[in-house]
């Protein structure tokens, strides 16, 4: 039976194929008989969706079929009945580790854009080393921050100063 599998970007690089890959099942269709077959069809993908050894998922990957997340079913459970007819393809997703539900993207990025510039705009005397300017949020003259490592600083000037290697 056909059964339609959608890839996550690396995988489909790496396979050399596009979004979504249609793979000939036999028997009961399962994760465990999709995952298979599609294997055996791609060669180059054995290893990166289950473990060599113990053919388990791995950690940042995920089964999603019919907006259902399969992923900690066991692999011998039969896949929807939409999946099992072509309908509807199952997708392995790649996973996401951090974040938080509480932000919404737009003010994640917002915020790491703000922080990309507040570190722009350090302002730091290598010949000083425990002393920098850093400019605050607001419009107020900079303040100077004494809890910079020499180590740290060390590390951007590459060999650092004579008064640096004595710290």
């Amino acid at each position: 039976m056909p059964i339609r599998v959608t890839l996550p970007q690396h995988l489909r690089t790496l396979a050399q194929v596009g979004s979504e890959v249609t793979i000939e099942v036999e028997g009961p269709i399962t994760v465990r008989s999709v995952l298979d077959a599609l294997e055996d069809r791609y060669p180059v993908l054995r290893g990166t969706i289950r473990d060599h050894d113990t053919l388990k998922r791995r950690p940042f990957l995920r089964f999603f079929a019919c907006e259902e997340d399969l992923s900690l079913d066991p692999p011998d459970t039969e896949l929807p009945d939409r999946v099992r007819s072509g309908a509807e393809p199952l997708f392995i997703v790649g996973a996401i580790a951090g974040g938080s539900d509480e932000l919404p993207i737009a003010d994640c990025q917002l915020r790491i854009a703000n922080c990309s510039l507040e570190l722009a705009n350090w302002k730091c005397d290598i010949t000083r080393p425990r002393e920098c300017e850093i400019p605050t949020r607001e419009s107020r003259p900079s303040r100077t921050v004494k809890s910079l490592s020499t180590r740290a600083l060390n590390r951007h000037s590459h060999k650092g100063t004579e008064a640096q290697r004595k710290h």
